[in-house]
């Protein structure tokens, strides 16, 4: 047995199976990376006993149990904590023994319970996602306690009760996502709170702030239910003498309202030829960006069903508040899709940009993705294969369209099946522009693969290795695209190891 080995870094090799109990053994660990595999069953409790360990990601497995209460004695985790985007279950143990720890990922599994008090023990812990699980209860006052704390996302879960006001006092707090649970009562607008988005609350019926703060319902108390009626007492009387004055400044607001269609309340990006739309308006569309309305989540955002005052459906586009990210391919894919336009690319009809609010309405697609046609049946495809080459000629139309008949040549960086929409005649619209990048001369020079963020098995080799962007890499994830529509195989899955390449299922017969 390696009793010496420090490193074990193993991600993205398709390793399956359970994680071995020996890894106990090995005391000398300080990092532990086996994410992006196919590991499978419990994290063994012996994973407490690397006490030596300073960082460890388990995240995009398959992994399944509860999340062993031995990890809170790995008091020399300096980095992060990644266990996202597994099917871990049960309540999440104590924390507060990692107090170097800069960063824990707990998001989408199936955790519940509460979110443990002795979290705020973390001194050091400046990111923090638990987002996409099944927890209750009460947000822990003791977050307040975490100095360095930059981002805090809780989304989508079942929390309750208050938003704790000791928040405020996170001077280091920039992102924060409390949406899609079922908290109560007044959100604050003082200290790290002035720094939010109403994109931070939503979808919680019962929160509301003083004066319609983040977009929220109006506060109100019994005490100041008097104050305002004591005050509407005097100024009905003093009213009386400039009822007249005021009836016409209303009758000449009247007639200058009348002469505008629609005031947008939003910078939109793409310039006055798009539909102008306001931010008012898209939470009335989505019924306050409900999860009844959600259609997916996405690496940069949500999206929504919306229906229009005029009763048209649309997609909407919500982007992340994250500031490192979020408004970067915010502004990248307006930038794209302004320029674009062709049958068989997404219709992109509006955006909307205000405050932090970042949206954008497209065409709704009411046949789903590709993806969803490809797998959701997993011993055949609901597609026939006439109707399958006419998909992918659709697919490429539309990608030689950014290649060849747009200039700049736009690179899309992420063509997947999830990024394949149908319409309802079943025509493919290529979709979701977040990373693509316009081949001016500075960037095709400059750019590297090192800032993109693709999706494994489907990106080109060469940008694994830092190789610069190109139309070429598209071509390749064109052809893994054809693959996968001909043997139902992801490229991702399991048959792939052993020096095995989804290249060499060319004689594979089609289902």
């Amino acid at each position: 047995m390696l009793v010496s080995l420090e490193y074990l870094w193993l991600q993205l090799n398709g390793i399956s199976g359970d994680l071995p109990s020996y890894l106990g053994g090995l005391q000398q660990l300080r990092v532990i990376d086996l994410s992006h595999n196919k590991l499978t069953g419990r994290i063994p409790n012996a994973i407490g006993q690397c006490f030596r360990l300073e960082r460890i990601d388990l995240s995009y497995n398959s992994l399944t149990g509860n999340i062993p209460s031995e990890i809170s004695s790995l008091h020399s985790l300096a980095f992060y904590l990644n266990f996202s985007h597994n099917s871990l279950t049960g309540r999440l143990p104590s924390l507060g023994g990692m107090q170097q720890v800069q960063a824990i990922d707990m998001s989408a599994n199936k955790l519940s319970g509460h979110i443990p008090s002795d979290i705020g023990s973390c001194s050091g812990l400046q990111y923090l996602n638990l987002a996409k699980n099944k927890l209750e209860g009460m947000v822990p006052i003791s977050i307040g306690q975490l100095k360095s704390l930059e981002s805090i996302d809780i989304s989508f879960n079942e929390l309750s009760g208050p938003v704790p006001r000791s928040i405020a006092n996170l001077t280091m707090l920039h992102h924060l996502n409390f949406s899609h649970n079922n908290l109560n009562g007044s959100v604050p607008n003082q200290g790290a709170f002035r720094n939010l988005s109403a994109t931070s609350f939503l979808a919680n019926p019962g929160l509301c702030a003083v004066s319609g703060w983040l977009n929220l319902p109006n506060c109100t108390s019994s005490a100041k239910n008097h104050d305002v009626l004591s005050r509407n007492i005097i100024l009905v009387v003093a009213s009386i003498g400039t009822f007249l004055a005021l009836c016409c400044i209303l009758g000449a607001f009247y007639i200058f309202y009348g002469r505008i269609k629609r005031s947008p309340m939003t910078n939109n990006l793409l310039g006055q030829s798009f539909m102008q739309i306001s931010s008012q308006e898209l939470h009335t569309a989505t019924q306050g960006f409900s999860a009844a309305n959600l259609l997916g989540n996405g690496s940069f955002g949500s999206v929504y069903r919306g229906l229009l005052s005029d009763n048209k459906l649309v997609a909407i586009k919500l982007f992340d508040q994250d500031p490192q990210n979020s408004y970067k391919n915010f502004i990248r894919e307006c930038r794209v899709l302004k320029k674009i336009r062709h049958r068989n690319l997404v219709k992109v009809l509006s955006s909307s940009s205000a405050g932090d609010l970042r949206a954008l309405v497209l065409e709704f697609m009411s046949q789903g993705s590709l993806e969803q046609h490809l797998h959701m049946d997993e011993t055949q495809c609901s597609l026939s294969l006439e109707m399958r080459v006419k998909i992918a000629l659709d697919v490429a139309h539309g990608m030689a369209y950014l290649h060849h008949d747009c200039s700049p040549p736009i690179v899309h960086c992420d063509l997947k099946p999830s990024n394949v929409l149908m319409d309802e005649n079943m025509t493919a619209h290529v979709a979701d522009f977040g990373i693509s990048r316009l081949m001016t001369s500075s960037i095709s020079a400059s750019s590297s693969t090192s800032r993109l963020k693709g999706t494994v098995g489907y990106f080109a080799p060469e940008y694994g290795l830092g190789g610069q962007v190109s139309t070429k890499g598209d071509v390749y994830s064109f052809g893994i695209l054809i693959l996968e529509m001909a043997t139902k195989k992801r490229p991702t899955d399991g048959m792939f190891c052993g020096g095995q390449h989804f290249a060499k299922m060319g004689e594979k017969s089609i289902p």
